[in-house]
């Protein structure tokens, strides 16, 4: 029952897929080419070529930028949080039936904020957003740690796990998929976007991998060190990530260069 409801978003996917994306948007071919040519050198990023490849020089950057933010979005444990929210809820004395009950309502939570995140991502920017998530999960972490050793009162951990993927919902989980669409040019973006999925799950299996060790070692400071890892990005973000919103779809940071990195 459980592994068949996982077929409906897949189901409604297909479905969305056929609709119709440009034109509710409503934006006339001309204005569009005005843009592009009121964008230096955009005029030749713009023109996809079949033979451009992702790796060289100029798509460095773009490179760099899709493998951090995938990566920092695995090291922020929320893949370990989801695999093993029923143990640690088991741990905290909550009965199997409250368990799967408690799982599912932080579930709808967490499609509810990521929504919100999809309105205010174009709203905030993708670094505001980047921010707020990474310093929530930072503190929901350290909460999680301190909680584990103490053995807290069940709700302890309900209020966390609710707050950490309210957190990453409104933020990572929302903007690395937009992030990933808007770092480079149309003659790599879809081979761009690929590689930076590619790294996102392949980071995703070698920390599930890898967790079984690190929580025989140390569950509470496993915990500690991913709340280190958002505190490294938000001091990433704030010196390297540059602030893709309001920019043309497809320029590239490879294009802009530093442009727009505020």
């Amino acid at each position: 029952m459980c592994l068949g409801l996982g077929s409906l978003p897949a189901i409604l996917l297909l479905f969305l897929l056929r609709l119709k994306t440009l034109e509710p948007i409503n934006v006339p071919i001309r204005d569009i080419q005005t843009e592009v040519q009121r964008v230096p050198c955009l005029g030749d990023a713009v023109r996809p070529s079949t033979r451009a490849r992702l790796f060289q020089r100029r798509n460095i950057r773009p490179i760099l930028l899709a493998t951090s933010i995938a990566i920092f979005n695995q090291l922020s444990g929320v893949n370990i949080l989801l695999l093993y929210m029923l143990d640690i809820l088991a741990s905290a004395g909550i009965g199997l039936s409250l368990e799967h009950t408690y799982s599912v309502l932080i579930s709808c939570l967490s499609l509810v904020t990521t929504t919100l995140g999809m309105a205010f991502v174009d709203k905030l920017g993708r670094k505001p957003l980047l921010f707020i998530g990474a310093a929530g999960m930072a503190l929901c972490l350290i909460g999680l740690g301190f909680a584990i050793p103490r053995h807290f009162a069940a709700l302890w951990y309900l209020s966390i796990f609710a707050l950490y993927n309210a957190f990453f919902a409104f933020s990572q989980g929302t903007v690395v998929w937009v992030y990933l669409s808007e770092l480079f040019p149309p003659g790599v973006r879809g081979a761009g976007q690929g590689y930076g999925s590619s790294v996102h799950w392949i980071a995703n299996a070698l920390l599930v991998l890898v967790y079984p060790i690190m929580q025989h070692a140390s569950s509470v400071r496993t915990f500690y060190l991913f709340s280190l890892m958002m505190a490294l990005q938000i001091g990433v973000i704030w010196l390297w990530y540059p602030e893709t919103r309001g920019t043309v779809l497809g320029a590239g940071v490879s294009v802009r260069g530093r442009e727009g990195s505020g």
